[in-house]
């Protein structure tokens, strides 16, 4: 009876040891794994801190640049309410155009009515040169029977 209790206990110490040799590799194993996901977490921890701190220094510097712009288009809106409205300019600028047009043509009517007036002046420049030329001649031989005439009666 003491051999078969020892006999049972040294099968129940191998199993115990089988089991706990068993149980120490997966305990191993899990203890493997585990270290492999922490140093993986670690990594993806390190990316998302350096991440975080590259997005923190953009959102600043968008801030920056926003508020410039902001600045800028309230500078804007100010001297926007500085100007005139564009369609008071637009309308100014058509008047100016119309005004142009209708001077152009003015002065287009009145360039045709001078050029005529010069043409017409140069034409009875020519009669009146020729009929000055006639008065000359006759007011010479006027002035010549005049003498003759003036020596008759002395």
């Amino acid at each position: 009876m003491i051999s078969e209790d020892a006999d049972l206990l040294k099968e129940l110490n191998e199993c115990y040891t089988k089991q706990t040799t068993h149980q120490k590799q997966k305990i191993h194993e899990i203890h493997s794994l585990y270290e492999q996901k922490v140093g993986a977490m670690s990594f993806d921890n390190n990316r998302l801190h350096e991440e975080c701190l590259v997005s923190k220094t953009e959102l600043s510097n968008l801030q920056g640049k926003y508020d410039i712009l902001h600045k800028e288009y309230e500078k804007l809106q100010n001297d926007n309410t500085k100007t005139m409205p564009v369609h008071v300019h637009n309308a100014a600028v058509e008047e100016c155009r119309e005004l142009f047009d209708k001077l152009k043509r003015q002065y287009e009517t009145e360039k045709e009515k001078l050029s005529t007036r010069i043409k017409e002046l140069e034409e009875s420049h020519g009669q009146n040169k020729s009929q000055l030329d006639i008065v000359t001649i006759e007011r010479n031989q006027l002035k010549g029977l005049n003498k003759s005439f003036e020596k008759h009666l002395k």
